[in-house]
């Protein structure tokens, strides 16, 4: 089970990648090793996909494999041989393998190509034919050099010499033609130089359809916390059922409205796991120009405001018509806009600490401190005359 679960995650990164790249509109495409932890059928469908969009495309694609099988070196156009940071091979794919054999190396018959080509690079596993054992060069300098001496080098040379004289001789048109599709492609309201496409706006807009669709597609964290919020304001407000309106009841229906303003700040705590756990993905889409990490946090704080307004109506309601509070149209809407703000302004303290912090833990335990100095410090622990009287917390000594 555990190996299915790795194995799927492994092709849902593989698939969100082919869509990046996709997306981002790329004309050159590196992929390193990005077939490990995919079983041999998966890795040959991977790379059959970087084949397809390499082609409908026309763009070029760059792939280093762990294991590749020989149906997925089939696939490739040219192969790339580099021992100890030397370049000891380059050139077609078919030509690989009988470039060192005649070097003198020994290919076993059921061996694949690139395991073979990948054996001649390590002296425990490459083999020498009969008699070639001292005229085959062995370390990583004598096969850059036996390279360099060979047809195939001279031959990607002449392909160089070619395409820089064909540059020249069609004026970088091709470049040009390439700058103004990309130019077209982009919002009025963008520079020029910008990496981006789309104006903020737009970015912002896009990112918020995404929240939206983060938000609703996790129906079960949604649902968990609509049932707590419930569950907590019938229980809390139970607890303050029916308080009296006199100085009777004015330290409970303190201790009301403080839990009502703490409840749902509390709550938002987790916001940390989103905020940090999404920080990769914010970062990949900014290399890749898809939009800014501002735009994402403008659009976080845009989607909380519906979002946490839905839960302070309901927690709000429950709450203040159960403690009996004033049932004054004035006076629950201040309550409503105390709450509405206060767990706003809690949420943003929260994901604050998660984009400085660098893990989980940390993003944690600041939030937790932090949130128990509000606890304390806010006046209700600890009275305010206690705060800036005699025994002084914060403020100056009075005269």
């Amino acid at each position: 089970m555990g190996c299915q679960s790795r194995r799927w995650k492994a092709d849902m990164s593989t698939g969100v990648s082919i869509a990046e790249t996709l997306a981002s509109k790329s004309t050159v495409v590196c992929w390193d090793n990005s077939t490990r932890g995919l079983d041999a059928s998966t890795a040959l469908d991977y790379a059959r996909s970087l084949r397809i969009m390499t082609d409908i495309s026309d763009r070029t694609t760059l792939v280093t494999l762990y294991q590749a099988g020989e149906g997925i070196y089939d696939l490739m156009d040219k192969v790339l041989v580099i021992d100890a940071g030397r370049e000891i091979f380059m050139g077609r794919k078919e030509e690989a393998r009988q470039y060192f054999i005649d070097l003198g190396f020994e290919a076993p018959e059921r061996q694949t190509t690139a395991d073979f080509l990948t054996a001649v690079t390590d002296p425990v596993e490459r083999r020498f034919r009969p008699g070639c054992e001292r005229s085959t060069p062995k370390t990583a300098a004598e096969l850059e050099r036996a390279f360099r001496q060979s047809p195939f080098y001279q031959k990607n040379l002449d392909d160089i010499t070619e395409y820089e004289g064909y540059l020249k001789q069609s004026n970088y048109q091709d470049a040009k033609q390439f700058e103004d599709t990309v130019q077209e492609g982009k919002s009025k309201h963008v520079q020029k130089k910008s990496p981006y496409t789309v104006s903020f706006s737009r970015q912002v807009l896009a990112c918020v359809k995404r929240e939206f669709w983060l938000i609703f597609g996790d129906t079960t964290t949604l649902w968990t916390k609509l049932f707590i919020i419930v569950s907590n304001g019938l229980i809390v407000g139970s607890l303050f059922y029916g308080e009296p309106l006199n100085t009777e009841g004015a330290f409970t229906r303190g201790g009301a409205l403080f839990f009502s303003i703490l409840f749902l700040g509390w709550l938002q705590l987790t916001e940390l796991m989103k905020a940090v756990s999404g920080r990769a993905v914010v970062a990949r889409h900014k290399d890749y120009a898809f939009y800014r990490p501002s735009a994402v946090t403008v659009a976080r704080v845009i989607t909380d405001l519906p979002v946490i307004l839905v839960q302070v109506c309901i927690f709000g309601v429950i709450m203040y018509f159960m403690c009996n509070l004033d049932k004054t149209a004035g006076k629950f809407f201040i309550y409503m806009l105390f709450v509405y703000i206060t767990t706003i302004l809690l949420t943003a303290l929260y994901r604050m600490f998660a984009s400085l912090s660098p893990e989980i833990d940390t993003a944690v335990r600041f939030s937790g401190i932090a949130l128990n100095l509000l606890v304390i410090y806010t006046g209700y622990v600890i009275p305010k005359t206690q705060l800036l009287g005699e025994y002084i917390w914060f403020g100056m000594v009075p005269a």
